[in-house]
């Protein structure tokens, strides 16, 4: 089951994550963008859950996507995927569109769900889960 949990973190976000399996923090490469992953990311500590980081709107600021990489490392997190700003999808998602239409966004979210998934289910490394999609999408393409 795959609970979309609110920002922050107060009262709901701990009622969102309580007998969570993972946390998948979506963070966007800004000043509170990092501040507010450090903060989900000391109370999953708080709550003994596994988490990992996706990046979205990726390409907007290298800088912070690094810092984030950093923070990650630092509390010993993998960050699963960035994803790219795409000034599509605030149109797509008004128009009550999912943005999976747009390939970059796609094939990116489908990498996250095969390394959460691999994390999860399966105990294998996500270099090993890239390496095994590299590989097929070759053959395949």
């Amino acid at each position: 089951m795959l609970i979309d949990g609110p920002p922050g973190i107060g009262c709901p976000v701990h009622a969102a994550v309580t007998g969570a399996d993972l946390l998948l923090a979506v963070t966007e490469p800004t000043p509170s963008g990092l501040h507010d992953l450090e903060r989900i990311v000391k109370l999953a500590q708080t709550f003994q859950l596994q988490t990992m980081v996706l990046i979205n709107k990726a390409d907007l600021s290298e800088m912070y996507v690094q810092r984030i990489g950093d923070l990650a490392r630092r509390f010993g997190l993998q960050v699963v995927g960035r994803l790219p700003f795409d000034p599509q999808i605030p149109r797509l998602l008004a128009r009550g569109e999912v943005p999976l239409c747009l390939p970059s966004w796609a094939e990116g979210l489908r990498l996250v769900w095969l390394m959460i998934h691999a994390h999860l289910l399966e105990g294998r490394r996500p270099k090993e889960i890239r390496d095994a999609y590299v590989e097929t999408a070759t053959k395949s393409g």
